[in-house]
């Protein structure tokens, strides 16, 4: 199955939006940017910060982005 990314969150929204998520039984999965550049060794991670890059499943993106948006989550 295909994902699809949708957008970066920092360590707190990305908590609220994959209980949302779950509770709807939304596919999702979370990259941590930081930590894989921190695990890979890299002196200067890729990310300045530690969010993390959501991805859905591409068949419940649009519930998935109209879910996200009713938190109103500041990007």
């Amino acid at each position: 199955m295909e994902y699809i990314y949708i957008n970066q969150y920092d360590e707190f929204q990305s908590h609220l939006i994959s209980q949302v998520l779950s509770d709807e039984h939304i596919e999702f999965m979370l990259k941590d940017t930081y930590g894989q550049s921190i695990n890979a060794g890299w002196m200067d991670p890729g990310a300045s910060h530690n969010s993390k890059e959501l991805f859905v499943k591409k068949d419940d993106e649009i519930k998935a982005r109209k879910l996200i948006n009713t938190l109103n989550i500041k990007q």
